[in-house]
């Protein structure tokens, strides 16, 4: 091999190019950095060989289903790093200059997925169980997701599904906010335990959503033939966003009452999402037209069974607390506390470092819900994750606080969580709304809340008068814009409301608590857009660097989301003209250019205007020098 004379080779890069062997590599024993990312890579035993001096060795994007042949370098103290894409990569090599193995997009199976997502420790743990002869079960339970418009026959399908002879609801039924129903068959001679969430379609419901479309589960996205919108444009990229590219749908079209409006196809649609090849078109009003009906069951078993998780195994005492923690919620146990988590783990031999790793299993699973990563939920860990939901459902649903506006107090979710499920938990149900960004205390009313999306969608006097001419100005353009981002960000910036009548479900006006500084932000579902709009003042640039780092923290809840952000040309004929049709320059173009040529230039397409690309960055606050300084001066 061309390799082999090279013995004192310390990088080498064979990134994109498709290898399967790596063998040549094996008498490199000086390399300190090696790129493997991108290639169709299994076996990576010889890497072994040449780890004494490696440290950078990336291997994401790679076929490789066992940390095995890793195992000697990972107790020798080499990290695991996980990378979701090549911004990830970037910003943890280069930017906070870590050192180790660098993983993301491999299947692994040995150890479990799930675990190795929990660092270098928890892969330890595994092996070591492993050696000591720990037996390993198989867990066959699986999620499916109903999804479609208010009325396009989810609950009829759930009911349909369990049993094909069920009488169809009444037509004025409607789920409210969410129904979880349980779900058994047999497949390839294994026992499977399938739950059917079928979502309400309201558009009310749709901020929720961000917290329920998970991974591991298979979606069902329903339409029915008398609609002419059936809205899959938004329940697609929806599913991709919260739950990832990997989770297999379903296309079910609803013949309401044998109506069939125009043809539908789903080729389209087949190109970017994960859709079985079939759309599943059924009269689920025909009693007797099952034919169809057995078919989509069919399908459901087959893409349950191919789900990551389905086949893996998982402890055998782990299983077993599983199986207490289920015996719990049949005694209508939802929710206890991490200590008793803990102290249940020990009755079957769990040992006190893998307590966390099975709670972020189960909860990575979806089987429970535990958030070890916020401070002030981590003590509490939800058997059923449906009691939650209902209980959020029903604060958002309530026609009393609609009515009010949003606004609701102690009163209200005494009335909305009443009786023994929810005794003594309204605390701790609060405090999760408030940290899923649902809802935010009023300024001067303690124990008083506020839901965004219950907001009037009517603009205060503030906003109406606002010049967005004045001050400074960028525009957020979304592909798809997930829905009620900018409810998020007035409950993760609230306390900088001035008066509470300053938000609206569509937008907030905030003013800096130390600074005479003010910002308008307003969303435009039609545009797909998101403004943000900065008042004059000293401290304007500073402003603007605060929000725009709150965007950051809610787009990083979303799975490759496409969004760009847009400056104005701030030449005069640009100004004077509606942002729509001035010259903008996209955000992250500049940034580019600025790093590769520090002198680089733009011209506005209207006015032949030259600026340079770091004055437009630093007008809005995010020079490349001066972006940490400015965010320091006023750190919230």
């Amino acid at each position: 091999s061309p390799l082999s004379g090279l013995t004192n080779l310390t990088t080498l890069d064979l990134s994109y190019n498709q290898l399967t062997d790596i063998s040549v590599l094996s008498g490199l024993t000086n390399l300190t950095e090696l790129y493997l990312h991108s290639n169709q890579l299994t076996d990576i035993s010889t890497i072994v060989g040449i780890m004494p001096q490696l440290k950078v060795l990336m291997l994401f994007d790679n076929p490789i289903t066992s940390l095995q042949p890793l195992l000697p370098v990972l107790q020798n103290g080499k990290l695991l790093h996980y990378v979701k894409d090549f911004d990830d990569v970037f910003k943890k090599r280069y930017v906070e200059r870590l050192e180790g193995i660098f993983w993301g997009n491999n299947p692994f199976q040995t150890p479990p997925l799930e675990v190795v997502e929990q660092g270098r420790e928890a892969v330890l743990r595994y092996f070591e169980r492993k050696q000591y002869g720990a037996k390993e079960l198989l867990l066959y339970e699986a999620k499916i997701v109903l999804v479609g418009e208010g009325g396009v026959g989810k609950t009829s399908l759930n009911c349909k599904l369990r049993d094909c002879k069920a009488k169809l609801p009444p037509s004025n039924a409607r789920t409210r906010g969410i129904d979880v129903a349980t779900y058994s068959f047999n497949y390839n001679g294994n026992e499977y335990t399938s739950y059917i969430w079928d979502f309400g379609g309201q558009d009310i419901y749709y901020s929720l959503h961000r917290f329920f479309l998970t991974n591991n589960a298979v979606y069902i996205v329903m339409a029915r033939s008398r609609d002419n919108d059936h809205k899959f444009d938004y329940w697609l990229p929806n599913i991709r966003l919260f739950a990832g590219e990997d989770n297999p749908i379903v296309a079910v079209y609803n013949l309401f009452k044998g109506f069939q409006n125009s043809p539908f196809s789903i080729d389209e649609y087949k190109k970017n999402f994960n859709l079985s090849p079939r759309l599943f078109s059924i009269n689920l009003s025909k009693i007797n037209d099952d034919s169809v009906l057995r078919d989509l069951v069919t399908e459901l078993h087959h893409r349950i069974s191919q789900l990551s998780h389905i086949n893996k195994p998982i402890w055998d005492n782990w299983l077993e607390v599983r199986n207490h923690l289920n015996s719990l919620v049949k005694k209508s146990v939802f929710e206890i506390s991490h200590d008793k988590f803990a102290d249940i783990c020990r009755q079957y031999d769990v040992k006190e470092a893998e307590i966390t790793d099975l709670g972020r299993y189960l909860h990575n699973l979806g089987v429970l819900l535990w958030y070890h990563d916020k401070p002030l939920l981590k003590n509490m860990v939800v058997l059923q994750p449906t009691w939650v939901t209902k209980a959020i459902y029903r604060l958002i649903d309530d026609k009393r606080i609609a009515k009010n506006n949003g606004h609701f107090s102690p009163i209200d979710t005494d009335r909305l969580w009443k009786g023994e499920e929810y005794a003594n938990r309204k605390d701790e149900l609060l405090l999760l709304a408030v940290q899923f960004k649902l809802c935010y205390e009023q300024r001067d009313l303690p124990n008083h809340y506020i839901i965004p999306a219950r907001l009037s969608a009517n603009m205060p006097p503030i906003a109406e008068a606002w010049n967005d001419k004045e001050g400074i100005y960028i525009e957020y353009r979304y592909e798809f814009m997930p829905h009620g981002l900018v409810n998020q960000l007035t409950a993760v910036q609230h306390k900088h409301l001035d008066n509470d009548s300053h938000a609206w479900s569509k937008g907030v006006v905030l003013h800096h608590l130390r600074t005479v500084a003010k910002v308008c932000v307003k969303e435009d579902t039609i545009r797909r857009t998101i403004s943000v709009s900065v008042a004059p003042s000293k401290e304007a640039t500073s402003l603007m660097a605060i929000i725009m780092d709150s965007m950051d923290d809610l787009h990083r809840d979303f799975q490759g989301i496409a969004v760009s952000i847009v400056i104005p040309c701030s030449c005069t004929k640009c100004k004077g003209m509606d942002y729509r049709k001035a010259t903008v320059f996209d955000y992250d173009k500049l940034r580019q250019w600025y790093k590769e040529d520090s002198r680089k230039q733009v011209t506005c397409n209207e006015s032949n205007t030259t600026f340079m690309a770091y004055e437009l960055l630093e007008c809005i606050g995010q020079g490349i020098s001066s972006k940490e300084t400015e965010r320091r001066k006023m750190a919230i």
